[in-house]
């Protein structure tokens, strides 16, 4: 078969595609999305196989015309807020640049602020040592604790 395949739902609520009963054997069942390198995949024999997406340049998630995220070889974009619903971002890399995300530990084991600060610079001067290592006064207060 070749062209198009249109399919008319006016009648049904759903349009089932697909195979339903591959039998034993190994088998693998894939759906080109414009040509051979850009589809969707599942194979029958590897339990609990996830479908695969694939795509020879990258591959975008749009709601309602707006872009949410976008996947590529070497990164991923996101275009929204993300939520995390209670669950922990972890295996942060040493930061690189002073916008990069890093772990608590990492912070704590680079900048520490002596105690002796607090009590005898003056308000100025401790403004200016936590404005150069980039601090809010709220660590200030806790690394003395």
């Amino acid at each position: 078969m070749t062209g198009d395949l249109l399919m008319n739902n006016s009648n049904n609520d759903s349009v089932p595609i697909g195979c339903l009963d591959f039998g034993t054997a190994e088998k693998n069942i894939v759906v080109y999305l414009g040509n051979a390198n850009n589809g969707l995949a599942y194979n029958t024999l590897i339990e609990s196989q996830a479908v695969t997406l694939y795509t020879s340049n990258s591959f975008l998630v749009s709601v309602r015309n707006t872009d949410v995220t976008k996947f590529s070889i070497s990164k991923i974009d996101v275009f929204t807020n993300i939520n995390a619903h209670g669950k922990y971002i972890y295996n942060l890399s040493p930061p690189l640049h002073h916008y990069d995300a890093t772990t608590k530990g990492y912070v704590d084991g680079v900048v520490k602020m002596p105690c002796w600060i607090n009590s005898h610079f003056k308000s100025e001067c401790r403004q200016n040592w936590l404005y150069r290592y980039r601090l809010k006064p709220a660590k200030f207060e806790l690394c003395c604790v």
